[in-house]
C-alpha cells in the first residue's frame, strides 16, 4: 500500500504543476511568434566531439549538469547492435569537451545479462552523491531490447550494473512487445522519477512513459499487465501522425523548464527528422505547428542524424546530436536555443478537479471531527487539492442530499454516511465502488464484528468501511428501577407488565418524543417490533420494497404496538412532546425507560448518564433470529472517482485504530474496530458492543434503509398513527401506493 500511495503522489505531481485544459481528439499543436526552426542554431559546422580511430559511430549518450559542470557519458561503436564502449567527458560550457580518462567507464561486456551493445542514454546524480545512468541493450537470447540501470559513487566508477532490467518489453500484442529503448529519465523534486522511452512492435516505434518512486521499480503508463497503474489513459503517450513522422517515433529527450515539459523526438518517412513538443503535465504533449525543427536541410552538409542528448541550463537548450554519413561514420554536433520557446504557456491537459469528501456524519460535534479527520489525512498529501462538503445529518431524518449527490454529474469521491439499504440501488447501478479486495488486503474480517461486515455487504461483496456504531434498544433509569424494585424486562410480556407496574406507581414508563416534526423515535418502535415479530429478513425485504405494506404481517406489527397503548406505556401527552422535552424529562428522572439510540448520550446530563443502563429490545418470539437496530457510520467511495488510490487510502485510514480511537476520545462514539481499546468509555458501551456481536443481523434506521420517498412516507404514517391509531389500515394503503410508485416492478 505504501508503494501505491507513493506512486500516486508521482501522478498528482504531474497533474498539478501547471494550469491546463482538456486534450482534444485532434493532435494538440502550439504556435510561437519565434521561428523555432531558424532559432534552433547549429553552433559550429565542426563537431564538438569526433569519433576516434577504430570506432565508426559516436553519440552523446547521457548528459548531466552537476556542480557547475557539464558531464557526458558518450557511446562509441561500429555497428548496432554490436560492441560498444562508453567514455566520460566534461565541459565548462557544453561546447568545449574534454575526455577525462583513457579507458572506457564500461563496455557491453560489463552488462550482466547477455547483450549486444549497451548505449548510455540518460542519467542524474542523487542527493547522496550516487551517479545513476540508464542504458539500452539488445539481447540476442530474447531477441528483445531492454533498459538497464548502472550506478557508481563517482563518474569514473566503479560502475555497478543492476542484475535485472529496469524496463522490459510489454506482453505479446502490446505496443512495445519487441523493444523498449532510448530512455530519458528525469528526477523530480519529491525524489520520484519519470521515464520517457521508445517502444517498438512490428517495425513501428512510438513513445511511452513510466514512473518510479525509487528509479528501480517502474510502472508503465497504463500498462495492462500492471493492475495498480495509476493512470487513466491509454499507452503510448505519443504516436506517429500521418505526416513527416508517419513511419515511426522515437529517441525522446525531455527536460523540465519554464516552458513546461519540453521534448525533442525523432520521426521519419525514410529519413530522420526532429520534432518539438511541449506539455504542461508531462503526459499530453502539443507538437510545434511548424515541425520538424531539424532535418537535413539545417544540418551541416545535409548529414543524416541519429541519437540526440538534450540539456537545459542558464536559459539555454543544448542539443548534442549524432550526425554524419551513415556509411562513413558520425560525430557529435551542438545545436542551441536561448530563451522561451513560446509567448504563452502551452496548455495541454486539464487540471484535475479537487478530491471531494462529502461528510454526512451526525450532528455538529461529530461533523467537526469528520472534517478534522479528513484534513489530517490530506496533510500527508500537500499536492492534492481537496474540498470537504459538510451536511448535518441530524437536520432531517431522511438524508436527501446524499441521493442528490450520487445522482449528480460531479459525484464526490468519498462519502461518510450512515450505512443503509437506501444505497443498495446505487451499488446495483455500479455507482459505489466494490472494495471487497480492500477488506481482504487489510484483514478486516478479523477486526470488525461479523454482523458489522454483513451490514457493509451486498450480495456477499463489501462496499463500506465501518467507523462508529450507535446501537438502539431500551435505555432505563437504574435509580428509578431500583426505587420501584423492578428488574429490566427481557421479554414482551415482561415489558407490558413493567409498564403496568410503573404506571400504577405513578411513574411514567416510557418518555416518548412523538412530535411529528422529528419522527425517528416512532420508527424505532416499528423497526424493533417488526424484527422481533417477523424477523430481520422480513424487515429488510420490506425496506427494499419487496413486500407490500398491506401485507398482514406488517399489519400485525401495529397490533403489538396497540398493546403498548393499552398498557399505558406512554404518557398521555406523548404525541406532543418534542425532543428537547424528552431530554429534560430524562434528566429529571421523571420517566423510567426510553427506546432510543446511543446518541442519547450526546444530549443528557452527566448525572443522567450515571443513572442510565441499557438492555436489548425485549424478545417477542424466541424462534425469530436476533436482529438489532444499529445506525452504523462509515464511508464509501464513488466507483468513478478520479482518485481511486487516494480514496482507498482514505478508507483505510477511517478503518484504522488511530482514527477510530480519536473518534472515540473526541465524541465518545463506540468504534467498530475491535482492536481499539474502549476502556475509556462508560461500561454501557461494552454492553452495546456485546449486543452487536451477538446479533445475527444489524439493521439501520428507516431513514437510511429504504427509498427516501418511501422513508418520508413511512415516517409520516407513523406520526399519523400515533395521533390516530384507528386509521392504520388507511395509512398502510397510502404508503403502499408510495412504495409502488418508487420501486419499479414492485409486487
Amino acid at each position: 500500500m505504501i508503494h501505491l500511495i507513493r506512486l500516486l503522489i508521482v501522478l498528482v505531481m504531474f497533474l498539478i504543476l501547471h494550469t491546463t485544459m482538456a486534450q482534444e481528439d485532434a493532435p494538440l499543436t502550439f504556435e510561437s511568434s519565434r521561428d523555432l526552426r531558424a532559432d534552433f542554431t547549429l553552433v559550429n559546422s565542426e563537431p564538438v566531439i569526433t569519433r576516434e580511430d577504430g570506432n565508426r559511430y559516436l553519440n552523446g549518450g547521457a548528459l548531466i549538469f552537476h556542480d557547475g559542470e557539464y558531464h557526458m557519458f558518450s557511446n562509441f561503436f561500429n555497428s548496432w547492435p554490436g560492441e560498444t564502449v562508453s567514455y566520460y567527458y566534461t565541459s565548462p560550457d557544453g561546447e568545449v569537451w574534454e575526455r577525462v580518462q583513457d579507458d572506457p567507464i564500461f563496455t557491453v561486456n560489463d552488462v550482466p545479462l547477455e547483450g549486444r551493445g549497451a548505449l548510455a542514454l540518460t542519467g542524474f546524480v542523487t542527493d547522496d552523491g550516487t551517479w545513476v545512468l540508464y542504458y539500452h541493450t539488445f539481447t540476442s537470447a530474447q531477441s528483445a531490447g531492454y533498459i538497464g540501470r548502472v550506478t557508481a559513487p563517482d563518474p569514473l566508477g566503479p560502475w555497478t550494473f543492476d542484475a535485472e532490467p529496469a524496463l522490459s518489453p510489454g506482453s505479446e500484442g502490446s505496443w512495445d512487445d519487441a523493444q523498449v529503448m532510448r530512455a530519458n529519465v528525469l528526477q523530480q523534486d519529491d525524489g520520484s522519477y519519470v521515464m520517457y522511452y521508445a517502444g517498438t512492435t512490428d517495425r513501428t516505434s512510438q513513445i511511452g512513459m513510466a514512473t518510479s518512486p525509487d528509479g528501480i521499480t517502474w510502472t508503465k503508463y497504463n500498462d495492462p499487465e500492471t493492475t495498480d497503474a495509476p493512470f487513466a489513459e491509454s499507452d503510448p503517450i505519443l504516436s506517429p501522425l500521418d505526416n513527416w513522422e508517419s513511419d515511426w517515433l522515437g529517441r525522446p529527450e525531455v527536460v523540465r523548464t519554464d516552458d513546461g515539459w519540453v521534448m525533442l523526438y525523432e520521426g521519419g518517412t525514410g529519413r530522420n527528422q526532429t520534432g518539438l513538443a511541449i506539455s504542461s503535465d508531462g503526459i499530453h504533449f502539443a507538437r510545434y505547428e511548424d515541425n520538424p525543427i531539424l532535418d537535413r536541410d539545417n544540418m551541416v552538409n545535409g548529414y543524416t542524424f541519429f541519437q540526440g542528448a538534450l540539456i537545459h541550463h542558464n536559459d539555454t537548450y543544448r542539443y548534442l546530436i549524432e550526425a554524419g554519413v551513415g556509411s562513413v561514420g558520425t560525430d557529435i554536433y551542438l545545436f542551441t536555443f536561448e530563451g522561451a520557446l513560446t509567448d504563452e504557456p502551452v496548455i495541454t491537459a486539464q487540471a484535475p478537479e479537487p478530491f471531494v469528501f462529502s461528510s454526512h456524519y451526525g450532528g455538529t460535534p461529530a461533523g467537526q471531527w469528520d472534517v478534522a479527520n479528513a484534513e489530517a489525512f490530506f496533510a500527508d498529501y500537500p499536492n492534492i487539492d481537496y474540498v470537504v462538503n459538510r451536511t448535518d445529518y441530524y437536520r432531517s431524518p431522511v438524508n436527501l442530499l446524499i441521493h442528490t449527490e450520487l445522482n449528480g454529474d460531479n459525484v464526490p469521491d468519498v462519502f461518510s454516511a450512515s450505512l443503509g439499504g437506501n444505497l443498495r440501488a446505487y451499488i446495483e447501478a455500479g455507482l459505489i465502488a466494490d472494495i471487497t479486495d480492500l477488506w481482504e488486503e487489510n484483514g478486516w474480517d478479523d477486526i470488525f464484528p461479523a454482523s458489522v461486515k454483513a451490514m457493509a455487504s451486498v450480495d456477499g461483496r463489501q462496499y463500506f468501511v465501518p467507523q462508529a456504531i450507535q446501537w438502539n434498544g431500551i435505555f432505563y433509569r437504574t435509580d428509578v428501577f431500583e426505587s420501584a424494585g423492578l428488574e429490566p424486562p427481557t421479554t414482551w410480556d415482561e415489558l407490558l407488565l413493567t409498564c403496568d407496574t410503573l404506571h400504577e406507581a405513578g411513574i411514567q414508563p416510557f418518555v416518548m418524543p412523538a412530535n411529528a416534526t422529528w419522527p425517528p423515535p416512532m420508527g424505532f418502535w416499528f423497526s424493533h417490533i417488526n424484527m422481533r415479530l417477523n424477523g430481520p429478513d422480513f424487515h429488510e425485504q420490506l425496506m427494499r420494497g419487496e413486500i407490500a405494506y398491506t401485507d398482514p404481517r406488517v399489519r400485525e406489527v401495529f397490533t403489538y404496538h396497540d398493546q403498548l397503548f393499552a398498557h399505558n406505556c406512554f404518557a398521555e401527552n406523548a404525541s406532543s412532546i418534542n425532543y428537547n422535552q424528552m431530554v429534560s424529562t430524562w434528566n429529571s428522572g421523571n420517566a423510567a425507560m426510553n427506546a432510543h439510540g446511543e446518541w442519547l448520550y450526546e444530549f443528557i446530563s452527566e448525572n443522567a448518564k450515571d443513572n442510565t443502563g441499557f438492555i436489548r429490545f425485549p424478545i417477542i418470539d424466541e424462534t425469530v433470529p436476533l436482529g438489532e437496530l444499529v445506525p452504523m457510520y462509515g464511508a464509501f467511495m464513488s466507483a468513478n472517482t478520479a482518485y481511486p488510490e487516494i480514496a482507498r487510502a482514505f478508507l483505510v485510514q477511517i478503518a484504522g485504530v488511530d482514527s477510530q480511537t480519536d473518534n472515540m476520545n473526541t465524541i465518545r462514539r463506540l468504534p467498530s474496530n475491535l482492536l481499539v481499546d474502549i476502556s475509556a468509555l462508560r461500561p454501557i458501551y461494552a454492553d452495546g458492543l456485546t449486543l452487536i456481536q451477538e446479533a445475527e443481523y444489524l439493521s439501520p434506521l428507516i431513514g437510511s434503509n429504504t427509498n427516501p420517498q418511501v422513508a418520508q412516507s413511512l415516517y409520516g404514517l407513523l406520526s399519523n398513527y400515533w395521533l390516530n391509531p384507528s386509521q392504520i389500515d388507511t395509512l398502510l394503503a397510502n404508503i403502499e401506493a408510495t412504495r409502488q410508485e418508487n420501486y419499479e416492478g414492485a409486487p
